[in-house]
């Protein structure tokens, strides 16, 4: 009797601990029987490859605050985005409408020849920034402006400026993999860097 005693007890024990083994073990779609979901680490999945394709600096001369404070919104509302291969770009369409409303403040704008003062002045600097930043990656530019006169963050003639509802920046993701956006607005200047994401 005593025999058989032990022997369902350990049978019985043998049933709980492959009942608890079960509930840890993932199905097909990676879900344990618990309803959680193993984490990348208990996967043992390595993330997608990332390669920076171009890396662009410009310097922040004009470092006032109502222009300061328009750059950092734009960075921090593009920063991030993701383009799929073939999807077109808009600088307008992404930032939108620049209002006071949003944050942004009024600072210089260069508008017919001359210098004025505007909700959104200064963004013109991302605009500028990426698009060199797209063009020396290789990347089909649909729609680029000059600015009227000269500006002082990059070279002539690799400018773009921006006017919501009249002027844009379009480039399309000419590559066969997705690409990142990111901004940093440091103390003095202003980074833009382009990553190619997956292998």
């Amino acid at each position: 009797m005593k025999k058989a005693a032990v022997s369902v007890l350990l049978i019985a024990a043998a049933i709980a601990l492959a009942a608890c083994s079960h509930a840890d073990a993932p199905d097909a779609d990676g879900l344990r029987t618990d309803g959680g979901r193993h984490t990348e680490a208990e996967k043992n999945e390595e993330p997608a490859p990332e390669t920076e394709l171009i890396s662009v600096v410009t310097p922040l001369n004009d470092r006032r605050e109502g222009r300061i404070e328009n750059i950092r919104l734009v960075c921090e509302t593009l920063s991030g985005k993701v383009l799929s291969p073939g999807e077109e770009f808009s600088f307008n369409e992404s930032v939108g409408r620049r209002t006071m409303a949003r944050g942004f403040k009024k600072a210089v704008v260069f508008k017919d020849s001359g210098k004025e003062k505007e909700v959104g002045g200064g963004i013109c600097q991302v605009s500028s920034a990426l698009y060199k930043a797209a063009k020396d990656a290789g990347l089909t530019v649909t729609e680029r402006h000059e600015h009227g006169m000269s500006v002082d963050y990059v070279p002539k003639g690799e400018d773009a400026t921006v006017y919501y509802g009249e002027l844009d920046l379009k480039f399309i993701n000419s590559s066969d993999r997705p690409i990142r956006m990111d901004f940093h607005l440091g103390s003095d200047e202003l980074t833009v860097t382009l990553t190619s994401l997956g292998a």
